[in-house]
């Protein structure tokens, strides 16, 4: 079979758009060609990375990051049938990680998608390629807490809950996230009491600024070692699992609740208790029905220490075995998605 891959070609760093998608070739055993689009390359020269991609209604839907500190994004979508592609601005879906398929009404696609930066999950309304609206889906901040905090400033509140992964199945909705939201209702109240300090801050030199901000962040990136993170079942409000930095939750043919544990390098079945220790940071699951398995995405993370050269590929057995080792470090340095190759007119 054939893997589309969203890999990003250095750690941490801008990229160009054309960098950003692979495709692998399971039998052949190598990368068979790199999509290519060079005539949005004018206005996508400072794209970050590629995120979250899925299917719909034969679109092709990915998530960019861009420009700075991650925080604009763009949802670029392609029509299969006649090549079409259209890059849209997106305002409310700030660092888009995930999208999943949600449904249909009439000549619009709906989709879903993780807004990182502001702490929400937003559904994304869709005409051919072009995003219509993007409304709220589900909001992990209360009403009065989403009051009390200003969004309208780039990249002030470094993305506390980091809530980057949404998946729906059988009408529940599933979302991962680093630092559970229940834990940190006292971090929202200490942001309440930064943003109130933010004027005199703002009078220090930019140096001192940076400093003032890491001495008072408390975040998920000052718990990367500890099970801050989890998985929960947003539409009865029930926790799963409490994880470190997890990512790429799915549910199997056999209704197995399986993800990424990151922070750890596994690959987790939480249904039946089995894991698999992975040789790298683990984001981008694709389950293989044929094969019996799944294959994991791996990236030679920026922050944790690794034993990888670059992207990498592996192959776990449903019975949570190792089988295969793919190095891709010669095209890039993280995977952030896997989803199967559709034929289509990509152009």
């Amino acid at each position: 079979m054939q893997l589309l891959i969203s890999i990003t070609t250095k750690a941490n760093t801008k990229t160009d758009l054309n960098d950003l998608f692979y495709v692998y070739d399971t039998d052949k055993k190598r990368i068979v060609h790199k999509l290519d689009f060079k005539t949005h390359t004018r206005k996508m020269a400072n794209a970050h990375r590629a995120t979250g991609m899925c299917y719909y209604k034969n679109f092709w839907y990915s998530g960019i990051f861009c420009p700075k500190h991650r925080v604009g994004s763009k949802l670029l979508i392609v029509d299969l049938n006649n090549g079409n592609q259209t890059i849209n601005d997106l305002s409310l879906t700030k660092a888009i990680h995930s999208i999943t398929p949600l449904c249909e009404c009439k000549i619009y696609n709906m989709i879903l998608a993780c807004s990182t930066q502001n702490d929400c999950i937003s559904v994304i309304t869709t005409h051919n390629t072009r995003v219509v609206t993007e409304d709220i889906y589900y909001d992990y901040l209360s009403i009065d807490k989403r009051l009390e905090l200003d969004w309208s400033q780039e990249y002030t509140w470094d993305d506390l809950l980091h809530a980057n992964n949404v998946y729906i199945n059988n009408g529940n909705t599933y979302a991962c996230m680093f630092y559970d939201f229940k834990i940190c209702n006292e971090e929202l109240r200490l942001r309440k009491e930064g943003h109130q300090r933010k004027r005199k801050r703002m009078a220090l030199p930019i140096e001192k600024q940076a400093a003032e901000m890491d001495k008072r962040r408390n975040d998920w990136r000052t718990h990367k070692e500890e099970m801050k993170g989890a998985v929960y079942n947003l539409t009865n409000q029930k926790l799963l699992r409490y994880t470190s930095q997890p990512h790429s939750f799915i549910i199997n043919q056999f209704n197995e609740k399986v993800f990424c544990e990151s922070g750890t390098f596994k690959l987790i079945n939480i249904t039946t208790g089995k894991e698999t220790q992975c040789d790298g940071f683990t984001r981008g699951l694709y389950e293989d029905k044929k094969r019996g398995g799944y294959w994991v995405g791996l990236s030679y993370h920026r922050v944790f220490s690794h034993k990888l050269k670059g992207a990498t590929l592996q192959f776990v057995s449903y019975d949570m075995k190792l089988e295969e080792t793919i190095d891709l470090s010669l095209t890039g340095k993280e995977i952030f998605d896997i989803i199967p190759f559709k034929k289509g007119a990509w152009r």
